[in-house]
């Protein structure tokens, strides 16, 4: 006599805890976008505070690979320029990477470059 209870209650429980995939995959895509969007801000806020404290240095640290950062001319180009100059470039240079950089970030290296290698 216990089981007769126990089949309709799992049953129902199963009911319940089972989600259409429709359900998963817009859950998944909200999770995507909210892990995006706080990457953007993050890496945003921190270009831009770095810009503002050293142009010179986060300009070409962030816009060179780093064997080009030593002896590539690349202070001497920056630092011809006012410092209000200089933040402006470092910061409007520097965040046209950061869609990327946070797409790498979140979908993987692979998925976004195609190079397995990365």
């Amino acid at each position: 006599m216990k089981f007769k209870f126990i089949y309709p209650l799992v049953a129902i429980l199963f009911i319940i805890g089972c989600e259409s995939a429709e359900e998963i995959e817009a859950r998944e895509e909200a999770a995507t976008r909210a892990a995006m969007s706080s990457c953007e801000d993050t890496m945003t806020s921190n270009i831009t505070r770095s810009c503002s404290s050293d142009p010179a240095f986060a300009y070409c640290s962030l816009n060179n690979d780093s064997s080009q950062i030593l002896g590539s001319g690349c202070t001497s180009k920056i630092k011809n320029l006012s410092y209000t100059e200089q933040v402006k470039m470092c910061t409007s240079e520097s965040l046209r990477q950061v869609n990327y950089a946070c797409a790498i970030e979140v979908y993987g290296c692979a998925a976004v470059t195609g190079d397995i290698n990365c």
